[in-house]
């Protein structure tokens, strides 16, 4: 049985990740570039997150990208 055929939320949730994260980037892609951009030309020394769950993993892997 795959993931999404489990019946609950959570795998259905895991299921529509790839989907939802190829609309983000289609529709978001100006908007990331232009924040990537400020980012370069302010040179913050520190960028501060606070996350907690699933949100967390996206604040580390956040992280990672601004590193």
């Amino acid at each position: 049985m795959s993931i999404a055929g489990s019946g609950t939320a959570m795998a259905r949730e895991i299921a529509e990740i790839p989907a939802v994260a190829a609309r983000q980037v289609s529709l978001g892609l100006a908007e990331y570039r232009a924040g990537g951009a400020r980012l370069r030309r302010r040179a913050p020394a520190v960028i501060v997150t606070c996350a907690r769950g699933s949100s967390d993993n996206a604040a580390v892997y956040l992280k990672y990208l601004v590193e």
